[in-house]
């Protein structure tokens, strides 16, 4: 309970900063540089929890990759709803998020247990998880060459 009350914190620390930083900068830096450090420090993160197993350990990686989560989060939510027309801004997300939830929540469970039990080694999840990393990073540098949906005049 305590690493998931430390993922929802820093989670709300990190979508504020996230936020800010979006504010202060644009969303371009502050969508990829966290989303950089989740690929990074995902196999870090995991292979502290499996060397140091004792409670501080899960606290720290959990509210570290929290805080990255919660900052690529919302500055991607902001260019997310940038480069959609009003009209459709909010179908576009929720498809966005649902099909993102759909494709990965689905089937995390079954490609982690195959990775740990074709490699034998309890780290193999985070190469998934920067796997999946990369390929949001990779859509979002595509959504960032996209055009900005038109003001509405609606």
């Amino acid at each position: 309970m305590a690493a998931t009350m430390a993922v929802g914190v820093s989670l709300l620390v990190g979508a504020l900063g996230g936020g800010w930083w979006s504010d202060l900068a644009g969303p371009a830096w502050p969508a990829l540089a966290p989303r950089v450090g989740l690929v990074v420090r995902a196999p870090a993160g995991l292979g502290l929890l499996v060397a140091h197993p004792g409670l501080g350990t899960p606290l720290g990686v959990c509210a570290m990759l929290g805080a990255l989560t919660g900052m690529t989060s919302s500055a991607a939510l902001y260019l997310l709803s940038e480069r959609q027309a009003a009209t459709r801004r909010a179908a576009g997300i929720a498809l966005a998020y649902a099909a993102a939830t759909a494709v990965f929540g689905g089937t995390t469970q079954a490609v982690v247990t195959w990775l740990i039990a074709a490699t034998g080694s309890p780290v193999a999840p985070a190469w998934y998880a920067s796997a999946t990393g990369v390929a949001s990073g990779v859509a979002l540098l595509l959504l960032l060459q996209g055009p900005r949906a038109r003001a509405s005049t609606a």
